[in-house]
């Protein structure tokens, strides 16, 4: 990574896919459900132990990024069934232990990325966190049950999208793409004209999710740039629109 003048820069190693989602309320999961108990973080905990649960932590947010069982210990969570669609019994999960994460509201706060068999032949979920319908860049959840539904594993983390953070641009996409161009002809000594940029797209950062950093969560435009010609340049590059 590295930032220069509200443009920060990384290797793009894998592309972002995103997908549209059916929102459901937090009511309309806790029905799922079956229960409007709100529980402690650490009667979840406590529970998950009971349970044999391996747990991991963020050294720096604290917050829960593994929950695991062996396989023939899969963990009922009530409201989920073998019957439903993945997604569903993935947000069902999502809605008991997603606030070990940092989700709070599942039904608001994530859309489906993917969805897949897994090797327990269950379902493996990937959710992506949103903030006020904008991505957050590394927040996601991924959801694993074996193929009566039950937890098998879940992983993941979320950013701490400060409230009143706005995701209204005072940065237009065409000035950040202009910057995100400039920014890497510096980097590799070249001319902007030998570069293309991908139409940006508005986006939450929170640098604690990509690397050991302390910076605020902020509004981006998110843009890939690729070199016209023959040399190997491309960076996922995030310019603020604040």
């Amino acid at each position: 990574m590295k930032t220069n003048k509200g443009v920060v820069r990384y290797l793009v190693p894998v592309a972002a896919v995103l997908s549209m989602a059916v929102f459901l309320s937090s009511a309309e999961l806790q029905a799922a459900a079956g229960t409007k108990i709100q529980y402690t973080e650490a009667q979840l905990v406590a529970g998950l132990n009971e349970s044999g649960a391996r747990i991991t932590r963020n050294r720096a947010s604290k917050r829960v990024s593994f929950i695991g069982v062996d396989p023939h210990r899969s963990i009922h969570v009530e409201g989920v069934s073998a019957g439903a669609e993945p997604e569903r019994n993935a947000r069902v999960i999502a809605t008991a232990y997603g606030p070990l994460f940092g989700i709070k509201d599942p039904g608001s706060e994530l859309t489906l990325m993917k969805t897949r068999r897994n090797a327990a032949g269950g379902s493996m979920v990937r959710l992506q966190q949103v903030y006020q319908g904008v991505p957050v860049i590394g927040g996601e959840l991924i959801v694993n049950m074996d193929n009566a539904a039950k937890l098998v594993a879940m992983n993941g983390e979320a950013a701490a999208v400060p409230r009143g953070l706005s995701t209204e641009a005072q940065v237009t996409a065409a000035a950040a793409r202009s910057s995100a161009l400039a920014a890497v002809a510096k980097w590799y000594k070249t001319g902007t004209g030998a570069l293309r940029a991908a139409a940006p797209t508005l986006a939450i950062y929170d640098p604690r999710l990509i690397s050991p950093s302390t910076g605020p969560v902020r509004l981006v435009w998110r843009t890939e740039v690729k070199s016209t010609q023959r040399e190997p340049i491309r960076e996922l590059v995030l310019v603020d629109a604040a």
